[in-house]
C-alpha cells in the first residue's frame, strides 16, 4: 500500500523497474499494477523506446491486460520504432502475442523495422518474432522469409528451444522454408541429446505440419524420445504421435512407448489430446486395444467439452480401427447433432464416413449432416475464395467423401443427391475457369484417332469425359509420377492419353496430382473400360457418380474351384501389405463390398476334381486388388493368378498350363505374363474340354445385362 501511495514521485524509469521486478518474480499484485498503469499513462511520452518495450513485456509476463495502457504504449512505440534495439523490438512483438493483443499498425511497424535490421537479429530475437506473428496469425511472407533465411544462417548459434520455436512458428502459418528445415534437421540430429520433451515435440510437429518427411531425423527423434517418453506430458505425447502419423512414419517401437506412457496419464488428457492420439494410432492402422478402450473410457465424461475437430477425429479413429464401442459412438453422435452448425465440411465428411463404415447409420445424424452440407455449399459459393484452385479442390474432396458415406449407408436420397450433384459439377466448372481447361467443347475427340491393335482406344467421347477401352498389358498408373519406366514391361495409360490430348486444352490429363483424369483402375492383366475425365467438370461428375454408386463396375472372372452358387456378397475389410502390395482381409482395413453371381461351373472332361467357376462380379468399392483379395479369401482365386493363387494348385510345369489353354481357347484372348508372375498353374497332360456344352464367348453379354443377375444391389 505504501508503494502505491508513493508512485506519484516515481519517474518513468522507476515505474518500469518496479513493474519488471514483480513480473520477473511472477508476483501478481493487481492494485499495484493498476496504479503503475494509471501513473504511466500521463507520462507515456517521456518513456524511452526500451522502457516502452519493458513495460509491455512486464504486463505480458504476468498475462495481465490493461486496455487503456496498451493503446498508449502502441501509439508511442510506433513513433519511436526506428530507435528500438533488436531485443526490445522482438520483446514488443512477443508481448502483443502473449496477451493476444491484435494491434496491426504496431505489428506492421515491427515488421518493417525487423526487415531493415534483419542481419542484427540473434536467434532469440528471430524465435520470439516468428513466434509472435504465428501466435497472432499474421502471415507477413517477406518478414517470415527473411526470418527463415537469417535463422538458417545462424542455426549453429541457436539453442534447441529457439530452433524448435522458429520451426513451429513457420509451420503454424504454413510457410514452407525448406533450406531452414533442412538445416534444422542436420543440426537437430547431432544435438538431440540436449533436447527436452518440448523441443522434440515442437521440432517433429513442425516437419509434420509442412509435410516434410525426413527419415534420418524421424529415426533419430524416435531413438531420443523413447528413453524419456515418460517425461512427456499429455499434449506432447499426442503431438508426437500426431506428427509421426501425419508423415505416415510407422515407427512401431516409438508408438508402443507412446501408448504405454499415455495409458498412465489418460486421466490428465484434455479432449483435443485424446482425439489426436486416437486419430494417430488409427492413421497408422496400429490397433492397441488397451489404449483405445482407455481412451474411450476417458473420453466419455468429457464428450460435452469436445470441439468439432475432436468429435470428428475420435469418430474416425474408432471406425477406422473397427473398435466396437456403441456407448462412445452414441455419445459422439448426440454431441455431433448439438454442434452440427459449428462443423466444417471436412468434419461432416469424416463423421458421416465413420458411422457409415461401422454400419451405425444414425438416421437423424445423417439427415442433419446432409442439411448442413447444403448450407456449407451455399456459404462457400457466396464468399470470395482466396485459396483459389486448392481451396476449391479441398472443398470438392470433402463433399465427395460425404456423398460416399451417405450412399454407403443407404442414406442418399434423390432430394439430397440432386442438389449435391449439381453443386459438385458447378464447382468443377469453376476449377476449369481457373485452370484454363477446355469446357463445353472439350469432348476429347482427339483421343479417337485410328484404332491400333493392342493399343487403348477412346470408344466414347463426351464433354469432359471419355471412355477408354484398355487392352491387357496396359497399366492405369494413377498418381504415380515416380514410376521407374525402365523397369515397366507394359504400357502406361497416362502416356497414351498424354499423346492424344494436348496439354494446352486438357491440363488435367497431364497431371499426376489428379491421376491423369482416371477415376478408377484395372489391373494390368485385365482388359475393359476405363472412365477418364478430360476437365474438372467431368472429373467432379464422374467422381460423384462413382462415390454414390450411380456408376456400376461389373466384371467376369474365372476362378479356381467350385464356388457356392448361393453366395452373392462379400463385405470384408481389406488392407494392403506394402511389402508385396497384396491385399488381404483385415478387421482394421478399409471397407470393401463385392457382389457376385455364379454363372457357369466348368471342368476338364478327364479330371472332374479340377472344377472351375465363371462368376459375374460387381464392386461397390474400389480397393486395391479387391476382387482378387475377396475371392482368395473365399479360397477361389482367379485361375492362372500367380500372385493370389493357392499353393496347392500352383504346380510347376514348363510345358503346358491347363487353365491358360482352357481360358484362351474359350475366351479368345491371351493370359498375360503378370498372371504367371509366381509360377505356372495346374499341370495337365491331356487336351482339356469343358464339361457339358462348350462356352460361347458371346454369351458373356447376357450375364451382365440379363435377368440372371437380378440380385440385391447388383444390376
Amino acid at each position: 500500500a505504501r508503494r502505491v501511495l508513493g508512485l506519484a514521485q516515481f519517474r518513468p524509469a522507476d515505474l518500469v523497474t518496479t513493474a519488471w521486478a514483480f513480473s520477473r518474480l511472477l508476483l501478481e499484485n493487481p492494485p499495484l499494477l493498476s496504479a503503475i498503469a494509471a501513473r504511466s499513462m500521463p507520462k507515456i511520452t517521456e518513456f524511452r523506446p526500451d522502457e516502452l518495450a519493458m513495460t509491455a513485456w512486464s504486463w505480458a509476463k504476468l498475462r495481465v491486460a490493461d486496455p487503456p495502457l496498451f493503446p498508449a504504449i502502441s501509439s508511442q512505440a510506433i513513433r519511436s520504432i526506428m530507435s528500438l534495439p533488436p531485443q526490445e523490438l522482438a520483446m514488443t512483438a512477443w508481448s502483443l502475442a502473449k496477451l493476444s493483443y491484435e494491434d496491426f499498425p504496431l505489428l506492421d511497424s515491427i515488421s518493417s523495422q525487423s526487415l531493415s535490421i534483419i542481419t542484427e537479429l540473434r536467434p532469440q530475437h528471430l524465435a520470439s518474432t516468428s513466434w509472435a506473428f504465428s501466435t497472432i496469425g499474421v502471415v507477413n511472407r517477406p518478414l517470415l522469409a527473411a526470418l527463415a533465411s537469417q535463422a538458417s544462417r545462424r542455426i549453429i548459434e541457436s539453442r534447441p528451444a529457439e530452433r524448435a520455436n522458429i520451426a513451429w512458428s513457420l509451420s503454424s502459418l504454413a510457410v514452407l522454408a525448406s533450406p531452414l528445415l533442412n538445416s534444422l534437421a542436420d543440426v537437430a540430429i547431432s544435438s538431440l541429446r540436449i533436447f527436452d520433451s518440448h523441443d522434440i515435440a515442437q521440432t517433429v510437429w513442425a516437419f509434420a505440419k509442412l509435410g516434410m518427411k525426413d527419415p534420418p531425423l524421424l529415426d533419430s527423434i524416435a531413438a531420443s524420445a523413447r528413453p524419456t517418453i515418460s517425461e512427456f506430458g499429455p499434449r506432447r505425447l499426442a503431438s508426437t504421435a500426431w506428427s509421426y502419423a501425419t508423415l505416415a512414419c510407422e515407427h512401431t517401437p516409438l508408438m508402443d512407448a507412446i501408448a504405454a506412457a499415455a495409458l498412465h496419464k489418460l486421466t490428465d488428457f484434455l479432449p483435443q489430446s485424446l482425439a489426436n492420439i486416437s486419430w494417430s494410432f488409427a492413421q497408422l492402422v496400429s490397433l492397441n486395444h488397451p489404449l483405445m478402450d482407455s481412451i474411450a473410457a476417458a473420453s466419455l465424461p468429457q464428450i460435452p467439452d469436445f470441439g468439432t475437430q475432436s468429435i470428428s477425429n475420435t469418430s474416425l479413429a474408432f471406425a477406422k480401427l473397427y473398435v466396437p464401442n456403441e456407448t462412445l459412438l452414441q455419445s459422439l453422435s448426440q454431441e455431433s447433432l448439438r454442434k452440427i452448425s459449428e462443423m466444417e465440411t471436412q468434419n461432416l465428411a469424416n463423421i458421416s464416413w465413420a458411422y457409415a463404415t461401422r454400419g451405425f447409420a444414425d438416421g437423424p445424424l445423417m439427415q442433419a449432416i446432409s442439411a448442413a452440407a447444403i448450407t456449407k455449399i451455399h456459404e462457400f459459393t457466396s464468399r470470395p475464395r482466396r485459396g483459389g484452385i486448392c481451396e476449391t479442390l479441398d472443398f470438392i474432396a470433402d463433399l465427395l467423401a460425404l456423398c460416399w458415406s451417405l450412399a454407403f449407408s443407404t442414406r442418399m436420397t434423390d432430394a439430397v443427391a440432386d442438389p449435391l450433384r449439381g453443386h459438385v459439377v458447378a464447382l468443377g466448372r469453376s476449377l476449369d475457369s481457373l485452370a484454363g481447361a477446355a469446357a463445353g467443347d472439350g469432348d476429347g475427340a482427339e483421343a479417337a484417332g485410328v484404332r491400333a491393335p493392342g493399343a487403348p482406344f477412346a470408344c466414347v467421347n463426351l464433354p469432359g469425359i471419355i471412355v477408354v477401352l484398355k487392352p491387357e498389358n496396359w497399366e492405369v498408373n494413377r498418381g504415380d509420377p515416380d514410376v521407374r519406366r525402365a523397369q515397366v514391361e507394359w504400357g502406361l495409360l497416362s502416356d497414351w492419353i498424354a499423346r492424344v490430348l494436348p496439354r494446352e486444352r486438357y491440363p488435367l490429363v497431364h497431371s499426376s496430382e489428379f491421376d491423369f483424369g482416371f477415376i478408377h483402375r484395372l489391373d494390368v492383366p485385365s482388359s475393359g473400360l476405363v472412365l477418364a475425365a478430360t476437365n474438372f467438370a467431368g472429373h467432379s461428375l464422374l467422381r460423384f457418380q462413382l462415390d454414390t454408386h450411380e456408376l456400376c463396375r461389373e466384371y467376369v472372372v474365372v476362378c479356381a474351384g467350385p464356388m457356392d452358387s448361393q453366395r452373392v456378397e462379400v463385405s470384408r475389410r481389406l488392407s494392403v501389405d506394402r511389402a508385396n502390395m497384396k491385399s488381404c482381409v483385415c478387421g482394421s482395413g478399409s471397407p470393401a463390398r463385392t457382389f457376385f453371381k455364379v454363372e457357369v461351373h466348368a471342368w476338364p472332361q478327364w479330371d472332374p476334381d479340377n472344377l472351375d467357376t465363371l462368376v459375374a462380379i460387381k464392386i461397390a468399392t474400389g480397393r486395391h486388388h479387391q476382387i482378387r483379395a475377396h475371392m482368395t479369401h473365399l479360397q477361389h482365386p482367379p485361375v492362372a493368378d500367380g500372385k493370389y493363387g493357392r499353393v496347392e494348385v500352383m504346380l510347376r510345369d514348363k510345358d503346358i498350363y491347363s487353365d491358360t489353354v482352357w481360358f484362351e481357347s474359350n475366351f479368345h484372348r491371351p493370359v498375360v505374363p503378370l498372371f504367371l508372375e509366381s509360377r505356372p498353374n495346374r499341370r495337365a497332360e491331356r487336351k482339356l474340354a469343358v464339361g457339358g456344352a462348350a462356352l460361347d464367348p458371346t454369351s458373356r453379354q447376357p450375364w451382365l445385362r440379363g435377368p440372371e443377375l437380378d440380385l440385391p444391389g447388383l444390376t
